[in-house]
């Protein structure tokens, strides 16, 4: 929405809905204000108008506007260029707004797992300007919209393999066991336990309507297929491996992380 996406038509509705939010943040009947955005515009000034209707105002924006984006090893970006169009984005970001905290999402894929393990201090180019968790990747309930069971979502799970980058699932469970170890070690206790419960800070879908707004929440898909173990069935996300819960695997190496070296 911050690269000339919204439609002239709308520029009224969209600023409106940015008067709005510095009302209520005036009033105090929100806190925080989190504009998602991928970062990959050409042009920064759809987003920094947007911003500056926060600033003109006469109370403390720094402390209540965050912007949330995601950074992915594989699958997120076309090619080197949009890369580097990214990362070039984060630093004006940070450089223009100082005070306005940024928050990046990233997917545990294989590749990004493999990553850490030969370097964990691989991602420190963007905690240089942003906050960071991390998810690992699954195929919603919404992605298998007629799967009824457990095998049924495994089954789907696997057939849409070949849609999705080489490398982007996990297909190794002791290699993720072996990177827990790593993860912990660099992030420690509170990243990991996010790993479950997943962080506050997530992007949203925002439809924008003349006389309406839509917010949809992109993770909360009413998943209702529960593995015997009472984890969401999206737990059994390993390629390779039917048996093992991965929320299970996280939630025992918190439990032993005194016997961790």
């Amino acid at each position: 929405m911050f690269d000339g996406q919204v439609p002239q038509e709308l520029n009224k509705e969209w600023f409106a809905l940015f008067d709005l939010l510095n009302t209520l943040l005036e009033e105090n009947k929100i806190k925080e204000v989190w504009l998602a955005t991928a970062l990959l515009y050409n042009n920064p000034i759809d987003l920094y108008q947007c911003l500056s209707c926060f600033f003109e105002k006469n109370y403390n924006a720094n402390q209540c506007i965050r912007i949330c984006t995601s950074y992915d090893t594989i699958g997120r970006f076309r090619n080197s260029q949009k890369e580097e169009l990214w990362l070039n984005n984060i630093k004006n970001l940070k450089e223009d707004f100082p005070f306005v905290e940024v928050h990046t999402q990233t997917i545990l894929t294989q590749d990004t797992i493999e990553k850490l393990i030969e370097n964990p201090n691989y991602f420190d180019f963007i905690t240089e300007y942003s906050t960071i968790d991390f998810r690992y990747p699954s195929i919603s309930r919404k992605d298998c919209p007629t799967a009824t069971g457990i095998k049924d979502y495994r089954a789907m799970m696997l057939k849409r393999l070949d849609q999705f980058p080489k490398k982007f699932f996990i297909e190794d469970r002791s290699l993720f066991l072996k990177f827990l170890k790593v993860f912990y070690k660099k992030y420690g206790l509170q990243k990991v336990q996010n790993l479950i419960h997943q962080p506050e800070m997530r992007s949203r879908n925002l439809t924008i309507y003349v006389e309406d707004i839509n917010i949809e929440d992109r993770w909360n898909d009413t998943r209702d297929v529960y593995l015997d173990c009472g984890h969401l069935v999206d737990g059994l996300c390993y390629v390779n491996d039917d048996r093992h819960c991965i929320y299970c695997d996280i939630e025992k190496f918190i439990k032993n992380l005194e016997n961790i070296e």
